[in-house]
């Protein structure tokens, strides 16, 4: 019965051994698992190579190799640049509007004229790009 309780004894401490374990390996595992993305709206060292889209003409980036190995459907990745791109664009605009929006609220209760011109002058660029992607317009 010895050799018994000792196969119990040390498949117990595999066990107690097993979380930690796993928090080591974990880590050292997971960039196998990663992918890099298809393509970049900003160039790093990696994604060099300029394109744009078809419809939008928006920029975005991809490896030096993307036109050899890339071998699924160019529409749906640039569908998602246009899509990411538009986000940004929105998230941008809201964060525009929100301190436009803050300067025009303490212009009204300081009275100060200086500070309400200033809002009024505040730029909101990205708004401004939003509303001139084609097919989008001015939105009420």
């Amino acid at each position: 019965e010895g050799s018994g309780d000792s196969w119990y004894d040390n498949f117990s401490a595999v066990v107690q051994l097993l979380p930690i374990l796993i928090l080591l390996l974990v880590p050292l595992l997971a960039p196998l698992f990663e992918n890099d993305p298809l393509y970049l709206l900003n160039p790093t060292p990696q994604f060099t190579t300029h394109m744009k889209t078809s419809i939008l003409k928006t920029s975005y980036y991809v490896k030096p190799d993307f036109p050899q190995v890339f071998t699924g459907s160019i529409m749906k990745v640039e569908k998602m640049v246009e899509a990411e791109y538009i986000d940004k664009l929105r998230n941008a605009c809201n964060r525009e509007k929100t301190a436009q929006a803050s300067l025009f609220q303490k212009a009204k209760y300081s009275g100060s004229s200086q500070l309400k011109r200033r809002a009024a002058e505040y730029s909101t660029a990205s708004c401004k790009l939003l509303e001139e992607l084609p097919g989008r317009g001015r939105r009420r």
